[in-house]
């Protein structure tokens, strides 16, 4: 009885004591491509930030060469009401198709990001229209990291 308690104190000191090998994998050596060409259609205020978001990845000295095209959609509703009928709250929608093709590979790969916030009516209408482009400035930084992390694995991919 008391040699079974050794041994299963021994294997699970064993056990909690060895690694399993498991790395974090690194994002940036994931990167191994290039953009060479953005062209964009839709919202101008969207794809000007989305552009410069996605430009740092120009000077990549990569041995793959993508291409992308994209195509931004925006749409702002009404979120919230008061009982005074006024507008309390907004909702802005930007859908992005994505089209990017590899240097390699003729055929083009295609798919598509939502991203969706809600951002409040102020008292001046100037603070209300920097609480839009607050909110779109947040939404562009995500769809473009996940544009970023979309490409990184459909590249790798190939």
């Amino acid at each position: 009885m008391m040699l079974i308690n050794k041994k299963y104190i021994a294997l699970c000191l064993m056990l909690l004591f060895t690694a399993c090998g498991f790395n974090v994998v690194n994002q940036k050596n994931l990167l191994n491509f290039k953009i060479t060409e953005i062209n964009v259609t839709g919202d101008n205020r969207v794809n000007f930030l989305l552009k410069n978001k996605l430009n740092i990845y120009k000077n990549n000295n990569k041995n793959k060469l993508v291409k992308i095209n994209l195509n931004t959609n925006i749409s702002k509703q009404i979120k919230e009401r008061n009982i005074k009928n006024e507008i309390t709250k907004y909702q802005i929608n930007i859908n992005t198709n994505i089209e990017f093709t590899v240097s390699n590979t003729l055929k083009p790969i295609t798919f598509t990001i939502s991203e969706q916030g809600n951002y409040d009516v102020a008292e001046k209408p100037s603070n209300t229209l920097n609480n839009e482009k607050k909110l779109i400035k947040i939404l562009v930084d995500n769809i473009s990291t996940q544009v970023v992390d979309n490409l990184i694995a459909r590249v790798n991919e190939l």
